[in-house]
């Protein structure tokens, strides 16, 4: 809670200093700010062939309810306040005494700790300063980018000194927090003690449907990531096309426990997509370095999953081959997800398959009623760290 804290402090400071100026604007920032939210009721059922491979998950079964609010002033000197919560109740679990690796209880599979009860956690709680040049956000916020993701304290800037170039900086020291309808994992600063991760990339748009990013993260006494992408994404006629390529490398600083250096990790993840007619069908193939896989690229989090579950993406020496379709038929959104890997448990061991299928869909009972579930089978080596697994979710959202 110490950056969220901090956010806070600074935000009335900087509130206040403005207030002095022109209090009756200060105020309306306020009174014309939005609440925005949704109410949501989630269901999983998980069926595993071999539960004694350990803990992570088991055979399970639950639905939690969960509700967010979330109140954003309105805008007061380009400034503005976004505060809000989201609370979980668990409404069944299949086992009450069930024991998953974070906590009792079917539902803390991904509910880390509930523990069949109740419990609430700030969402977003950041001051953000917003230009045509500057956007910037101070505090707990959600971030989807290379190697940062869901919800961190962080301090997030993007700047765009001209019209083809964007330069962003962040810092956070959070690891893989997450505060979702689906998901939640509760802060955990352990990401290079309190020194957090540094990020600088920088992306430049070559025209208007062909851009480059590189980046670069530190996280000083543990690990550096260097990595670039280039981004395609065109049409001609009725038919859009594109995709990536991207390479990530890392250098690890920290020793192993027996003093002797780290192995760095790299990957190499490249994709190309096709689209007509409202439908879309992509091919994609990521490879993890040989030695020690993404090593610590991922301790704040990873994009690079496109599978529901994606274990294999985790290991050592993985090649992942996959290919998706995507289209909605009678108001009903559907996208599908076939793929193989091939991977190590460990360095050196012996070389294990995995095959995943997922299915996501969604339908829209209303403008604002949302009813969407996800199928997922797994199928694995019998000398696999997991298991077999049929797996179903199913939620639905009121989003107001």
């Amino acid at each position: 809670m110490k950056s969220t804290k901090l956010s806070l402090v600074a935000t009335i400071a900087i509130m206040g200093m403005f207030s002095g100026v022109n209090a009756n604007e200060f105020d309306e920032a306020f009174t014309k700010g939005t609440l925005t939210g949704d109410a949501t009721v989630t269901y999983e059922t998980r069926d595993q062939k071999d539960d004694d491979k350990g803990a992570y998950y088991t055979d399970e079964a639950y639905s939690v309810a969960s509700a967010e609010l979330i109140y954003k002033t309105a805008k007061f000197y380009d400034f503005s306040l976004t505060y809000g919560m989201r609370g979980y109740k668990v409404l069944w679990e299949d086992d009450a005494n069930s024991a998953p690796a974070n906590g009792t209880g079917d539902a803390s599979s991904r509910f880390y700790n509930i523990d069949g009860g109740d419990t609430a956690q700030i969402s977003n709680a950041y001051l953000a300063y917003n230009t045509k040049i500057i956007d910037a956000k101070f505090g707990r916020q959600k971030i989807s980018g290379d190697w940062i993701n869901k919800t961190h304290d962080a301090v997030n800037i993007t700047v765009n000194p001209m019209e083809k170039l964007a330069v962003g900086l962040i810092w956070t020291n959070t690891k893989d927090m997450r505060v979702l309808a689906r998901d939640l994992r509760a802060l955990n600063n352990d990401i290079n003690g309190n020194d957090g991760i540094y990020k600088l990339d920088v992306t430049y748009k070559i025209m208007d449907s062909l851009k480059a990013t590189a980046y670069a993260l530190h996280a000083p006494t543990s690990h550096s990531v260097y990595g670039g992408k280039v981004m395609l994404d065109s049409k001609a006629n009725d038919v859009s096309f594109g995709g990536f390529a991207h390479y990530m490398q890392t250098d690890e600083i920290a020793k192993n426990t027996d003093g002797s250096a780290k192995d760095d990790g790299s990957m190499y993840y490249a994709k190309a997509y096709v689209g007509y007619s409202g439908v879309t069908a992509a091919l994609g193939y990521i490879k993890t370095g040989k030695d020690a896989g993404w090593a610590s690229a991922n301790a704040a989090g990873e994009t690079i999953d496109p599978f529901e579950e994606g274990d294999a993406l985790f290991y050592v020496d993985a090649a992942t081959t996959y290919a998706t379709l995507s289209t909605t038929l009678a108001g009903v959104s559907l996208s599908g997800i076939y793929g193989m890997s091939e991977y190590s448990a460990s360095k050196g061991s012996d070389t294990l398959k995995e095959n995943e299928f997922c299915l996501w869909a969604g339908y829209d009972l209303t403008k604002q009623l949302n009813l969407s579930a996800i199928v997922t089978l797994l199928s694995v080596d019998d000398d696999a760290p997991n298991s077999d697994m049929t797996q179903l979710s199913s939620t639905l959202t009121y989003k107001f």
